[in-house]
């Protein structure tokens, strides 16, 4: 017996809505499996970090508000944080100081009439020590400092200071008052900073339980003889020093002594010292004189004999005591041949010094008096 239409009717829409709900059940079904799916990857991925094609950058250090004293940082500790490894190994504080010696440079000019070679060896102490401070007196601001600061202790230091008619001598006088009150680094305007004063040293330098009082440089590296025990000579162009440093104090006080004798001895006032008076500027307020009194300081404190032995042929900065030596690239490449195996040159001298003509005609006169006077004696004993 045929259905009806009617029933077949009913049928057809029973067949479409049983279709519809099986559709709908394997949707679902699909649509749960994968959300399952994500879940589980979810999960098991919880703790491991999601491969990325870019790179962590460094973490910036903060910058100092304040650049003549030491930044202190303090960063929390997590497992995020990032360890910044520095370019150098040997970077001593966050403003690149040496342990008791201050982050100052100090120059000295007649006046502030400098030409563009002058302003730009200047600028190189800055832009290669940023957070340093840079202390520039004119021949005016040096006496007025003399003064401030040696006036009430020492009054025969600044008597003689503001006597002395040779500009060179007050010159080399300043540079050993000015780090002896002050402490920092002292550079002619004539020296180009190569290298930042941060990395002028080994990494175990860097430590303040050395007591560091003084760093000088090796001028001219010359092994002692038994004529002459200390051949080799210390640059005065650049140093560094803590204030109250024993062996300035030792230089300084040979040098006043030196000078007030040389103008007893012609029987003049300090006013009236000449170049044809002394030996030679090195020995008297220069270099030499500072060598010589830094050994024999040196010599006193340690209770042995420091001479060439101690120094000479040095590779690489030499602790003596508390002042430390510089290998003769470090900061007299030039004098030393340009050695390739002392380090970098931290420094260039360019020799700009306008004493060396007057000082050099002064030496020429006295060799031609003593060579006259020579003379007068054998024509006498004849």
């Amino acid at each position: 017996m045929m259905a009806s239409p009617k029933i077949l009717k009913k049928r057809s829409h029973v067949v479409i809505i049983v279709v519809i709900c099986i559709t709908i059940l394997l949707v679902n079904s699909a649509f749960t499996s994968r959300s399952l799916k994500i879940l589980h990857d979810s999960v098991s991925d919880a703790g491991r970090t999601k491969p990325s094609d870019e790179q962590p950058q460094p973490l910036e250090p903060p910058v100092s508000t304040k650049p003549h004293e030491k930044q202190e940082q303090k960063q929390a500790q997590s497992d995020s944080h990032i360890n910044v490894t520095p370019k150098h190994s040997n970077i001593p504080t966050a403003s690149g100081t040496i342990p008791g010696i201050p982050g100052k440079v100090w120059q000295s000019a007649k006046d502030n009439a400098l030409n563009s070679d002058q302003r730009a060896i200047i600028d190189s102490w800055l832009q290669k020590n940023p957070s340093f401070r840079h202390e520039f007196l004119t021949d005016d601001q040096a006496e007025n400092f003399v003064v401030t600061k040696y006036n009430n202790t020492r009054p025969d230091i600044v008597a003689l200071y503001r006597a002395l008619p040779i500009a060179i001598l007050r010159a080399d006088l300043l540079r050993y008052l000015i780090l002896l009150s002050e402490g920092g680094i002292w550079s002619d305007i004539d020296v180009t900073c190569e290298t930042d004063v941060g990395h002028w040293l080994p990494a175990e330098m860097y430590t303040s339980a050395l007591n560091i009082s003084l760093i000088v440089g090796l001028e001219f590296d010359i092994p002692s003889t038994e004529e002459c025990p200390i051949y080799s000579q210390l640059t005065n162009w650049v140093f560094a020093a803590r204030a109250g440093s024993p062996h300035l104090q030792y230089v300084i006080d040979t040098i006043v002594k030196g000078l007030y004798s040389i103008a007893e001895q012609n029987k003049v006032e300090p006013s009236g010292i000449t170049l044809d008076m002394i030996s030679d500027v090195v020995e008297v307020t220069g270099p030499k004189i500072m060598t010589l009194g830094i050994a024999k300081s040196l010599s006193q404190m340690l209770g042995r004999t420091i001479d060439d032995r101690t120094i000479a042929g040095i590779k690489k900065p030499h602790l003596v005591g508390d002042v430390i030596v510089m290998p003769g690239a470090a900061f007299a490449a030039f004098q030393n041949g340009y050695p390739t195996d002392q380090g970098e040159a931290l420094v260039s001298h360019h020799y700009a010094g306008s004493w060396k003509g007057p000082a050099d005609a002064a030496r020429e006169r006295r060799k031609k008096k003593q060579e006259e006077k020579e003379k007068k004696e054998k024509r006498a004993k004849r």
